[in-house]
């Protein structure tokens, strides 16, 4: 095993550090190296959750990145540090980190300050220690060679891990030192160590280690490789040191030494070092070329974390991370490199310079040019400020400012005579295709030079914001409230809103072609067919303040405005074009891009130009910068997603399999990320949760999700995630889980309930049927009775009466021929009885009747039924009403009244009563009726046998009373007349007030 190759750097470094050159190779290749001071830096501290004295670096497969520190393990999704201190039951022996290794299967190697070492794979933890073979002390380095045999550094010596033990590597074996610290495989396959007796190296090919260098001081801190295959080191006492040459020999010419470099190394792709120095990080170039960077140097009073650096690694999107003493730092390039100014540098003037340079200035400093190489060279001929540069089509350079003019002839800068009148700087100048020199000049107005004369012109009465000369011998003029003018020759053409133009104050124009680009506070505008138009983002964005614009040669179109860089691709410019009403897709790069500021709204304009290699330079108050935009920088790898949690109630689930949540859960937050870590503050969500979501829901940067009001059943959660430039892991993550339901939301439960609902329907339905059978048969037994009353009536009156008038006519037909006189005698009393049985049944026919109950109330109603009875008689009748009259219900009303008229009725027929007087009385519980007369008297004996004689008008009387649960009493004494009482109930029959009723007596 001593033998074999090891290549675990080379699967690491050899791809990482050819993906790191991209950048350079395309967009940069051509152009001055990255310096320290371009790269974004963020820096984490405590105060953001970042741990210190951060030791170590790693990443895993899943895009986390782990720090390993003093005080603990870490992971990091470029939001969130969250500690992790062991799977659940399985805490990590110690909390002292110094070492990690992220193995290609995604497990990680964990190595403490105090010895022992602990592998994390699938959420479980296997620790080893001297008992199993590890060297004791701190373990500082691991290693991985290419059979996958995994080798430590501890400072007891070097081991390497055979199956389940640890073998230690010694003397025997060409390594007789027994401190060891860095490891390194090279892309040869050659082992490095570094111990105390020096560094040694072992080739795939040898069976020992031979010595390389010898040491110095200290044992050397760390081993690293350069992208031309040369190896280097870095050791307190001799710093940087080379190793071997490109192809791993000693190196040609000696170890080249940096002193200063005694601590952590990373070698980029570009061949930079980055080195722990002291009291900072620094970064140099290891190439000899004359466009190598000097050294570069960040301290921790220029923003870095801390002051000592322990930690480099760059990650798979080629961020370069540093631990510090105080915590965490990123590096990574961005789309918009800055340009180094010099400081102060207020409202800088930019115009584009030969071979890809350009010219600059400010209100704040002498002008100088910056050539493609990066290099600034001062401009000593003009010392005043400048708020104005343009170059002419000739490729002259021309600055402007408050003290006059210039242009440049040869290297030096000569003054322009201008008019006399001019007393304050110049807006803007442009040079038409007469070779005519336009200027603006502030508080003044527009003047033009021809032939060395100078006139002033009065487009409009204010001067010019901004002045562009095209290239079909056109000059345009912007000014402010929407104003613009074109001059073709002599001929002057003014545009106002009523063309379109709505931008506000114009500040840049641009014409490439046929087209004709307008920017300004509120927008930007094209003319289309004679009139302006407005560019509109799909999202109603109408680019505020653009007070830059560039259309490529490729068709792309630029923007320097209030909210940004605005980047529109060719097609959809094209589309704009054809279409003015298309809203078109566009790219917006800011501070996450290297945008640094807001750009000018008044001078110096234009805030945006093309250089003469195609670069677009871009700058604001107080920055340049440029980018190439035909290689901009993306980021191609989708990120890694991944769910970590779900919360329910007070429980926390981790995601695996189908996890079953307690019955009755019905709300939840799930917790997702997604690991890019270049700008994790643009990485886009979107997620869907199958069994409630019917699409995907897009939840822009958001790494929660909250559900409420979820039912029983299996759920699927699916997350997808977008890096900064729109790569999209549509693979995502997801997680099942299930929502059990409680007995009540069962189908059993619902068949049981759709069961006792029909038995409870069907029983209802009985209980109805029961019901209106009985409603049928009270009706009938009433229609019964009646019809037994009337029967009886019938049998007691008309009948019995009708027989014995025709009983009476035959005795007097047998009597006519013999006694004729008595027979009319006879004939009168049948007639008599005649008359009698008329008036009986017409009260029958009243009884059978309501009597007008339903037209009346009832004294009225019982009024009429008395004069009725007395009529043809002298009889006297008197009802008095005592108590609140109400209206009672019909049956009891219509009861009480037939009552009464029986009473009256029967004296009429067998008293002979002078008086009768009636008492209708209304209480709260009953009502009351009371027949008194004055006739010959009825005794309770005759009372009681009155059905026995035939006579069924008394029964009839008490049944009704009893029908409605009331009582009657008859009560007579013989010479002093009758008195009938009757008393119905009527607590809980609705009744009604009656108006215009009162108590009282009424006579009839």
């Amino acid at each position: 095993m001593v033998n074999a190759s090891v290549f675990h750097l080379v699967t690491r470094l050899l791809p990482a550090c050819l993906l790191s050159a991209l950048p350079c190779s395309a967009a940069y290749a051509q152009h001055a190296p990255l310096t320290l001071a371009q790269f974004e830096h963020k820096a984490w501290t405590i105060r953001d959750g970042a741990p210190a004295y951060l030791t170590s670096i790693a990443q895993t497969t899943d895009g986390f990145l782990w720090l390993g520190s003093s005080t603990g393990l870490y992971r990091f999704d470029g939001v969130r540090f969250e500690q992790f201190t062991g799977p659940p039951g399985q805490p990590l022996p110690s909390t002292n980190i110094c070492a990690l290794l992220a193995l290609p299967d995604g497990t990680l190697w964990i190595g403490y300050r105090f010895g022992g070492a602990s592998l994390l794979a699938a959420n479980r933890v296997t620790s080893y220690g001297e008992s199993e073979g590890l060297p004791g002390g701190t373990l500082w380095q691991f290693g991985r060679d290419s059979a996958g045999v995994v080798w430590a550094a501890t400072n007891r010596g070097l081991a390497r891990l055979d199956g389940d033990h640890w073998t230690r590597i010694g003397g025997e074996s060409g390594v007789p030192g027994t401190y060891a610290v860095p490891v390194l495989v090279d892309r040869r396959g050659t082992l490095w160590v570094g111990t105390d007796s020096g560094v040694f190296a072992l080739s795939s090919k040898a069976r020992k280690f031979e010595p390389r260098l010898k040491p110095r001081f200290w044992v050397d801190e760390a081993i690293r490789e350069a992208p031309d295959g040369s190896v280097w080191s870095t050791s307190i006492g001799r710093g940087l040191t080379r190793l071997s040459d490109a192809n791993g020999g000693p190196p040609p010419t000696g170890p080249r030494v940096r002193g200063d470099a005694t601590g952590a190394l990373f070698i980029d792709g570009g061949s930079n070092a980055w080195v722990g120095l002291k009291g900072g990080i620094g970064r140099f170039s290891l190439l000899d070329s004359p466009g190598a960077s000097a050294r570069q140097w960040l301290s921790r009073a220029e923003g870095l974390s801390g002051g000592t650096v322990y930690a480099l690694f760059e990650d798979r999107e080629h961020n370069m991370w540093v631990g510090t003493d105080g915590g965490l730092d990123r590096f990574r390039p961005t789309k918009l490199r800055p340009v180094p100014l010099p400081t102060p540098f207020n409202l800088p003037a930019i115009t584009a310079g030969d071979d890809g340079g350009i010219w600059a200035a400010s209100l704040s400093n002498a002008p100088f040019n910056i050539d493609n190489g990066g290099r600034m060279h001062a401009v000593t001929s003009v010392r005043d400020s400048i708020q104005c540069a343009y170059r002419d089509r000739h490729g002259v350079v021309w600055l402007g400012g408050p003290q006059g003019l210039w242009r440049l002839q040869g290297s030096t800068f000569v003054r322009v005579e201008l008019p006399t009148d001019v007393r304050h700087g110049i807006q803007s100048l442009a040079i038409d295709g007469a070779d005519r020199l336009w200027i603006s000049v502030v508080r003044r107005g527009v003047y033009r030079r021809t032939s060395d004369k100078w006139e002033k012109l009065d487009y409009q009465p204010d001067p010019a914001v901004y002045i562009l000369a095209d290239g079909a011998a056109r000059t345009w003029l912007g000014y402010t409230n929407n104003r613009l003018v074109r001059v073709d020759g002599e001929v002057s053409r003014t545009f106002t809103t009523a063309d379109g133009l709505r931008v506000g104050n114009i500040l840049a124009i641009q014409v490439r072609g046929q087209h004709l680009w307008i920017g300004g506070e509120r927008g930007v505008a094209q003319l289309s067919q004679g009139r302006f138009v407005p560019l509109t983002g799909v999202d109603g964005d109408t680019f505020l303040g653009s007070s830059g614009i560039v259309e490529t040669p490729g068709g792309e179109l630029w923007l320097n405005g209030a909210r940004g860089v605005t980047r529109i691709g060719a097609e959809e410019v094209r589309a704009a074009l054809r279409d003015p009403t298309h809203r078109v897709r566009f790219e917006r790069l800011d501070f996450h891009d290297g945008l640094d500021g807001v750009p000018s709204q008044i001078r110096p304009l234009p805030t945006a130009i093309e250089g003469s290699d195609g670069r677009l330079w871009f700058v604001t108050g107080t920055a340049v910068m440029w980018l190439d935009p035909r290689s901009v920088f993306r980021n191609l790898l989708p990120p890694p997603v991944q769910i970590q949690s779900l919360a329910a109630g007070d429980s926390t689930y981790s995601p695996g399999g189908t996890v079953s949540l307690p019955a009755r859960t019905t709300a939840m937050q799930i917790n997702y990320t997604a690991l890019s870590l270049s700008v994790p503050e643009r990485v886009h969500f979107r997620y869907q949760l199958v069994g409630s979501d019917t699409g995907w829901i897009d939840i822009g940067t958001r790494r929660e999700a909250y559900y409420t009001n979820l039912r029983p059943g299996s759920y699927r959660f699916r997350v997808i995630a977008a890096n900064e430039d729109g790569v999209w892991n549509m693979a995502g993550a997801s997680m099942q889980f299930l929502i059990p339901p409680t007995f009540a939301q069962t189908p059993w439960f619902f068949a049981l309930w759709a069961l006792a609902a029909a038995v409870a329907t069907w029983l209802a339905y009985r209980l109805r049927v029961r019901r209106v059978a009985s409603a049928i048969r009270a009706r009938f037994d009433a229609t019964l009775a009646e019809r037994t009353r009337i029967a009886r009536e019938l049998h007691d009156t008309l009948i019995q009466e009708f027989i014995g008038i025709t009983l009476h006519l035959q005795g007097v037909r047998r009597m006519l021929p013999v006694h004729p006189d008595e027979a009319a005698t006879a004939l009168s009393n049948v007639l008599s009885r005649a008359d009698t049985t008329l008036v009986d049944a017409r009260n029958m026919v009243t009884d059978m009747r309501s009597g007008g109950i339903e037209r009346q109330d009832l004294a009225d109603a019982l009024t009429e039924t008395a004069r009725n009875a007395v009529v043809g008689t002298t009889i006297v009748v008197q009802l008095r009403v005592c108590g609140e009259p109400r209206r009672l219900p019909r049956p009891l009303e219509l009861t009480t009244l037939r009552i009464a008229r029986e009473a009256v009725v029967n004296a009429v027929k067998h008293a002979a009563p002078r008086r009768v007087d009636i008492v209708l009385a209304y209480t709260r519980s009953d009502l009351r009726l009371r027949v008194r007369d004055d006739g010959c008297g009825l005794s309770p004996s005759e009372a009681s046998v009155a059905p026995n004689n035939g006579h069924w008008g008394i029964v009839g009387m008490r049944e009704r009373a009893t029908s409605l649960g009331g009582a009657l009493e008859i009560a007579g004494t013989l010479g002093r007349g009758t008195v009938v009482s009757l008393s119905l109930p009527t607590v809980g029959v609705h009744s009604t007030d009656l108006e215009g009723v009162k108590p009282g007596s009424r006579a009839t």
